[in-house]
């Protein structure tokens, strides 16, 4: 196992950068994906586990768009997610040289660890499923506020598509409205 940090594009669902440090990941995600839903991970089960399923076929597969039939099993994805980490090439940039490129420093961290998008969270013993709202600005909030205004799924991929959105991520992002919202 290594200690470096992956940045995973959670709008593109694609592994964008291997960084040596967490804090290289952070500062890479903020150059690479500003406007996307992105995680910061470690290569380990443990980080990958919490991804929906069809999110992990989606980012290890090469044919994004489904195979027609079930999905594979989720331990099967998850190994082939940490074999395709595991050959990405480590960036080794320094820090401040990424602090120079994306001309300013990082705000802060946030406390509060930040969830994977779909993982199940324990309350009073009941596993419930709490997406979070995506980012103001991003390409998945645009899903989110086109379905919180027209509300049909048929609807709201055709005005995405039309906003340049990739109908995939406006099909998961819709999927993530509708279990939030009920």
């Amino acid at each position: 196992m290594n200690d470096h940090s992956y940045v995973i594009d959670l709008t593109d669902l694609q592994f964008v950068k291997a960084a040596e440090t967490l804090e290289q990941a952070e500062y890479w995600a903020a150059i690479l994906v500003p406007r996307n839903e992105h995680v910061i991970v470690s290569m380990t089960e443990e980080h990958l586990r919490p991804m929906p399923t069809i999110d992990l076929y989606r980012l290890v597969s090469e044919t994004p768009q489904g195979n027609g039939g079930e999905l594979p099993p989720k331990h099967s994805l998850i190994t082939k997610a940490l074999a395709i980490m595991s050959n990405l090439p480590i960036d080794t940039t320094p820090v401040s040289e990424l602090r120079e490129k994306l001309g300013r420093d990082l705000p802060a961290p946030d406390p509060q660890p930040r969830e994977m998008p779909g993982e199940e969270k324990k309350v009073k013993d009941k596993p419930i499923t709490s997406p979070n709202r995506p980012r103001p600005g991003s390409k998945t909030a645009r899903v989110w506020e086109l379905a919180d205004e027209l509300g049909n799924r048929a609807a709201v991929i055709a005005a995405c598509e039309k906003e340049g959105v990739n109908p995939s991520t406006a099909a998961t992002q819709y999927a993530r409205w509708k279990h939030s919202t009920g």
